[in-house]
């Protein structure tokens, strides 16, 4: 979900646009769905969004498995940046943990 501010009214429900999910953030910002058609898709569109990026040596795509490496494997190759994996473990909420409420990672040292 993406905020929008309040004076925004889009209601759109082609692939890649908005639609209004009628509700607001805690900053009273219009809550707004993007939708695509696939990870893929959402990938390109937001690499588009990133296109100043483009060419950087100090520029690297970090995606999180599952769902984010396809978008950052799109958004990877439009940048022309390495894409790498960011391995995270789910935190589940006691007595519920297939609700998620946050991510951990481990610590890793390279000598």
């Amino acid at each position: 979900m993406v905020p929008v501010p309040q004076q925004s009214h889009g209601m759109w429900s082609q692939a890649g646009e908005k639609t209004s999910t009628g509700k607001t953030d805690a900053r009273g910002l219009k809550v707004m769905a993007i939708i695509f058609s696939d990870r893929r898709e959402a990938g390109r569109q937001l690499a588009g969004e990133l296109v100043r990026f483009a060419g950087r040596d100090d520029v690297i795509v970090l995606a999180l498995p599952r769902g984010g490496v396809p978008v950052g494997y799109e958004v990877a190759q439009a940048l022309k940046a390495p894409l790498d994996v960011f391995v995270v473990r789910k935190l589940g909420v006691p007595g519920h943990e297939n609700w998620p409420w946050g991510r951990s990672r481990p610590q890793v040292y390279v000598s």
